[in-house]
């Protein structure tokens, strides 16, 4: 098999249980190890909270080469275990799960590293890794720093 795996440590509060991020370099000629991407959000039983999620798998299925799926951890289909599942039966074993949350709380903390252990026992084959929250990304910062100055300094609706 070729390719080589690197560790990094995230720069990511010292309680969080899975701090290492793995990252995989794809040698020429590799397919062994197809990689995609889970965006997981909280989850809800509302159609309308979760119509932006939906936007946005749609809009980056459009952009990226590497596939990428919404799941959500609760309340929601389909769930973090179902689209393992369906990635895994297309042949990807290296999936990168993006929390789309604002911080690593106790769910990114907890319950998400819990599901990733029972996942990781079930296809052990896989590479499965929690990446950082949107939210801690420099990016995401400045966009949302804009978002809320544009706001700050709108004239005030009559």
């Amino acid at each position: 098999m070729a390719w080589l795996e690197i560790i990094a440590h995230g720069n990511l509060p010292r309680d969080y249980r899975r701090h290492t991020r793995r990252h995989v370099i794809h040698l020429p000629g590799d397919r062994s190890m197809s990689h995609a991407l889970i965006l997981l959000a909280h989850g809800s039983s509302d159609a309308r909270w979760r119509a932006p999620f939906e936007t946005l798998e749609h809009d980056l299925r459009a952009r990226l080469e590497t596939p990428a799926v919404l799941a959500y951890m609760e309340l929601s289909e389909p769930s973090l275990e179902t689209r393992v599942a369906e990635l895994y039966d297309q042949g990807h074993r290296r999936l990168d799960i993006l929390p789309l949350f604002f911080a690593a709380g106790r769910h990114l903390r907890q319950d998400v590293p819990d599901q990733l252990e029972a996942l990781r026992a079930q296809y052990p084959q896989t590479t499965l890794t929690l990446l950082d929250p949107v939210g801690q990304h420099p990016a995401f910062v400045e966009a949302l720093a804009g978002i809320v100055t544009a706001r700050a300094e709108a004239p005030a609706e009559q």
